[in-house]
């Protein structure tokens, strides 16, 4: 399981950022519900020198109250925020947001890549209907720098009777899997998760190999472009000339295809897989904060001391995470069905365009004809993206 884990922690390190297609339309996949509010951000940049950081700006439509608020919020704002709710929401999937760099991190496109990814964490906090409402996410989208800032320095203070359960859990035998858990749904779901991870690990692979495959035909497009210009220096003028001239040119067109799908496949298949891959890693934090409630149920049930609390307390938690949890799963499913879908559609529209190109040149037979199941069900999808 170890070895798993690192392999994938190892695919979400280095993301790769590309620019936007030149021919293809990116395709969002994973998109949460956007009917209460709607998240834009923009305008990553670089603010001072000494102790520099990076600012973005934040623009959200409440489409309840038709209101609107933009505001300016750094990283470590985000970072502050996903950390609040997941102690204040501790049985909720709270999404995760990129990782933290120490080198790199005024990079434009590792900036443009942020933007992305705070994007889709904050819309997915605002989509969910238990984290909306929570005063630190209100204040965060709406209040100014002054008011911001005095509200993350507020000391908060102490949970209740489930915090302190909880410290005293904590020393207990770490993971998330608990032997003789009382509530069997919870164990096959860690299964189920490190089940998921590898299968979806194993996507991420292949798709990676397939962009090394067009990174190595693009090389070798490279140099046969370079081969036929030779050529075409030593024929002079003529029809034979003219003919590898139009070869040159579908050649040149095709390699911005192939660019063009190397960024499908990066931000489009890899980079909604990998966000996957941390929603699921969002579960396994939920199940890893309900375990230390299981060990204090299970210890006071051993010891035979009263258990009605340590009772209380998890069955509270366990039926707020389950219902978390599976509305996470049921929406995941929906959107496995637009991921391949959003496959298909990525390269019946490469093909399209790389045959036509090379049609260009030879001339005959018809446009492509994209199956009718397939066109069905890009008809079905459109819309959804």
């Amino acid at each position: 399981m170890a070895a798993v884990l690192n392999k994938i922690k190892a695919l979400t390190e280095e993301p790769a950022v590309l620019a936007e297609p030149k021919h293809m339309r990116l395709l969002p996949v994973f998109n949460p519900d956007t009917r209460a509010y709607t998240v834009t951000i923009t305008n990553p940049r670089k603010i001072g020198e000494k102790n520099a950081y990076v600012v973005y700006t934040i623009k959200v439509v409440n489409h309840a109250d038709k209101s609107y608020n933009e505001v300016d919020r750094r990283y470590s704002d985000f970072d502050w925020l996903c950390e609040t709710l997941k102690t204040a929401h501790p049985s909720c999937v709270v999404p995760q947001i990129p990782e933290k760099t120490i080198t790199g991190k005024f990079d434009e496109g590792l900036m443009a890549f942020r933007a992305r990814e705070l994007q889709r964490f904050l819309q997915r906090v605002l989509s969910h209907p238990v984290m909306a409402e929570n005063e630190a996410v209100q204040t965060f989208i709406s209040a100014n720098e002054a008011e911001f800032n005095a509200r993350r320095n507020r000391k908060e203070g102490k949970g209740g009777f489930f915090a302190s359960l909880k410290d005293k859990a904590v020393n207990l035998t770490s993971g998330n899997k608990v032997d003789n858990d009382p509530d069997s749904w919870f164990t096959e779901m860690a299964d189920d998760v490190l089940k998921r991870e590898v299968a979806v690990s194993q996507m991420v692979q292949t798709a990676q190999k397939m962009i090394n495959q067009y990174q190595m035909m693009i090389k070798k497009t490279v140099a046969h472009i370079a081969g036929l210009r030779e050529l075409v220096t030593l024929v002079g003028a003529g029809s034979l000339a003219t003919a590898m001239e139009n070869e040159i040119k579908a050649l040149e067109q095709t390699k911005e295809y192939m660019e063009d799908m190397i960024c499908q496949l990066t931000v489009t298949i890899n980079g909604n897989l990998l966000d996957y891959i941390h929603e699921l890693q969002s579960i396994n934090a939920v199940l890893d904060r309900r375990a230390p409630l299981v060990k204090a149920y299970l210890s006071a049930q051993n010891s035979s001391e009263n258990i009605s609390e340590t009772q209380l307390a998890l069955d509270t938690f366990s039926n707020a995470a389950r219902a978390d949890i599976e509305q996470v799963c049921s929406l995941r499913c929906t959107d496995m069905e637009r991921f391949f879908v959003a496959f298909g559609r990525v390269y019946q529209e490469f093909y399209t365009l790389f045959g036509n190109e090379w049609k260009k040149i030879f001339g005959g037979g018809a446009t492509p004809v994209t199956p009718a199941a397939t066109q069905d069900a890009i008809d079905i999808s459109d819309g959804a993206f």
